[in-house]
This record gives C-alpha cells, sequence and structure tokens, in this order.
C-alpha cells in the first residue's frame, strides 16, 4: 500500500483472486455503496460465473434486506450455512445465487461501511485461518479504499 503507482482495482482484484483460489470460494465479489447509500452494486469480483454474478449483484438499500442490512447497517460479519441457518433465506442476496454456504462482510472505511465482500462456496466455512485469511483480505481492501481516498 505504499507506492506512489498504487491503483485501488487491481489491488482488490488480485485479493479476491486470492480468496478465490486460496480458500476455496466458488465465487468472491466486492460490492460497492452508491453515494447516497440506497443502493449496493458488484463491483469487481472472481470465480464462477463472475460476469454474470456482477450484473446481478445490484440491490436497493431502502426495502430492508435482512442480510444486507446486518451487514451494512449493523457491520456484521456474516458467516452462513444456508442448511442449517434460515435467517437470511429472504434476502435476495440469498435468493440470488442460493449459495450452500457464504459469507457476507462489510468494509469500513473511516468508521462507515463503504462496501461489502460476498463469497460462496460449496463445503463448510469452518476453520480459524480460513477466517483469519478473509478477514485480513477485507482489512486490505479497507485500507486499500482509505489510501485511494487520500489520494
Amino acid at each position: 500500500l505504499d507506492s506512489s503507482t498504487f491503483e485501488v482495482t487491481g489491488f482488490i482484484k488480485k485479493l479476491l483472486d486470492g480468496m478465490a483460489g486460496d480458500c476455496g470460494f466458488r465465487r468472491t465479489l466486492f460490492a460497492l455503496l452508491s453515494e447516497d447509500r440506497s443502493a449496493i452494486r458488484g463491483r469487481l469480483g472472481s470465480g464462477l460465473h463472475v460476469d454474470d454474478s456482477l450484473r446481478g449483484f445490484h440491490f436497493s438499500l431502502v426495502r430492508g434486506d435482512p442480510a444486507l442490512g446486518s451487514v451494512i447497517d449493523r457491520k456484521q460479519d456474516l458467516w452462513i450455512n444456508t442448511q442449517t441457518d434460515l435467517r437470511y433465506a429472504a434476502s435476495r442476496v440469498v435468493s440470488l445465487f442460493d449459495p450452500a454456504h457464504f459469507l457476507l462482510l462489510p468494509v469500513v472505511v473511516d468508521g462507515v461501511a463503504a462496501g461489502a465482500i460476498y463469497a460462496d462456496r460449496k463445503t463448510p466455512l469452518t476453520g480459524a485461518d480460513l477466517r483469519t485469511r478473509v478477514e485480513k483480505v477485507r482489512d486490505l481492501i479497507a485500507a486499500g479504499i482509505a489510501k485511494m481516498r487520500l489520494e
């Protein structure tokens, strides 16, 4: 993050590629909130059908989606097994991707949710190493956005 030639888009894309490859996710997406905070839209991604996934990941935040509300409004991390945890069955994100296991994490910059990371896979989201690696990706994305805002 110290380079004078820092380019945030390429940086985030590399992190998402690493998450997809190294952490076994079928799909990883970075979504950004609109300036007026009324919507969230997929901007970058990696993995299975990424272009279609990015096009589909565009949601209004006005209608109160349970998963997006938890992540954006309350800044909660979601690590969900959809077979055993039905709290987010009505989420438009779950309807779009129908994941067996997914995570949705807020990307917080200067105390404000600027976006989110979505990732899904067929196998359980278990292991401290997985959580540590994914949280590090989130922290690096937040730091990259903060750096971009300063320039």
